[in-house]
């Protein structure tokens, strides 16, 4: 066979550039198609509906949007003003940009987008800790919303317009599904990386909900799993795992009408070992009853981490906020120190405005007898 006749005849050259103006003429028309949402003028209560709604927040978009299909189709809107979703008047987010992704289907009809995902760059958001009651109802709903992303942003916490902390370069992703919500938040707290994660699955008639945080610098992992049955929807029961370097502390614990009853609960560390039970109030105003149950306390290892401490520190140790207020009734079965006359203490103790008052002071002095305080 002759080949180079075959090719001649053929004259592949003409396939050739057929198959490259082809190809051409695919890319054009598909950049023609991403390009077509450019000319639509968009309507923004449609939009703040988009972003907010799902969540259950009022917003309202001053700025400017725009689309753009790189790096894939989407629009892009800037300042956005975020309502208290009690009082409406009152700012409690701004965002700086807001990246609405779309499906690269039904690009030809915006009545038809099918919106991804929601991306909040650049977002300021304040709560305040007068309001905790309002902000764990709104949490509490069931969020209907496309997943979120929100990067580069700043929560604060005021109380009232005095300003108590914030949580820096905050991140958060937010999936939505039909039996499962996740939120994961990462960011800088008090200088150290912070990691939140909120599972809540729903089954048939429970809803259980897992609480994890983590704090790299402090060493500090919590875990909480929360249970609650749909017949007593006020009502919850849990258990938490909390863990700081050799501190340790493992409860479980009922929660009902702003109050959490510890039901069992363990604790150990390098100082002591024991076991504590009791109720925490947390409305109207935090207290707390506890009895504090030790199998032992070394003395010995708690004058050595004193007497390291400098003035300052040492100064603040027993310095009490004075919104802690509460009673601990107190047992220590066995005391290990330098001089053995204490075998076990009995004490009462009543937190008060800052002020800690010693109602009641029981020594066992074993052979010697008893050593009555109050």
């Amino acid at each position: 066979y002759n080949f180079s006749k075959i090719y001649k005849l053929f004259n592949f050259n003409k396939f050739k550039n057929s198959a490259f103006y082809f190809v051409g003429l695919i890319i054009f028309s598909f950049f023609i198609y991403l390009s077509i949402p450019i000319f639509f003028n968009y309507n923004k209560s449609n939009l703040e509906n988009v972003i907010c709604k799902g969540i259950n927040l009022n917003c309202s978009i001053k700025g400017k949007i725009n689309y753009s299909f790189f790096p894939s189709p989407r629009l892009k809107l800037n300042d956005i003003k975020i309502s208290d979703f009690i009082n409406k008047n009152k700012i409690i987010g701004e965002i700086k940009d807001v990246e609405i992704k779309i499906s690269l289907f039904n690009l030809i009809n915006k009545k038809e987008f099918k919106f991804k995902k929601i991306n909040i760059i650049e977002g300021q958001f304040n709560f305040d800790l007068k309001d905790f009651k309002k902000y764990k109802n709104f949490f509490s709903k069931k969020f209907n919303s496309l997943p979120v992303e929100l990067v580069k942003s700043e929560i604060n916490f005021l109380e009232g317009k005095k300003y108590i902390t914030n949580v820096e370069n905050v991140k958060i992703k937010y999936n939505s599904k039909k039996s499962e919500d996740e939120i994961i938040l990462k960011g800088k707290f008090l200088g150290d990386k912070i990691y939140i994660n909120l599972l809540s699955k729903k089954f048939d008639e429970e809803l259980s909900k897992i609480i994890l945080l983590k704090m790299n610098d402090l060493k500090l992992y919590t875990k909480i799993n929360i249970f609650r049955s749909a017949k007593d929807e006020k009502g919850v029961n849990g258990d938490v795992l909390f863990k700081k370097g050799k501190n340790r502390l493992l409860a479980i614990f009922n929660y009902k009408n702003d109050k959490v009853i510890i039901n069992k609960a363990n604790l150990q560390n390098v100082y002591l070992d024991g076991k504590f039970d009791g109720n925490i109030n947390f409305l109207p105003y935090f207290g707390f009853n506890l009895d504090l149950n030790l199998n032992s306390i070394n003395f010995n290892r708690i004058y050595t981490f004193l007497i390291n401490l400098d003035k300052e520190k040492r100064e603040n140790l027993f310095l009490i906020h004075e919104k802690l207020n509460g009673k601990i009734n107190l047992f220590i079965n066995k005391i290990y120190s330098k001089y053995s006359l204490i075998d076990s203490v009995e004490s009462r103790i009543k937190f008060f405005n800052g002020n800690i008052l010693i109602e009641q002071l029981l020594f066992n002095l074993g052979k010697l007898g008893a050593a009555d305080l109050e």
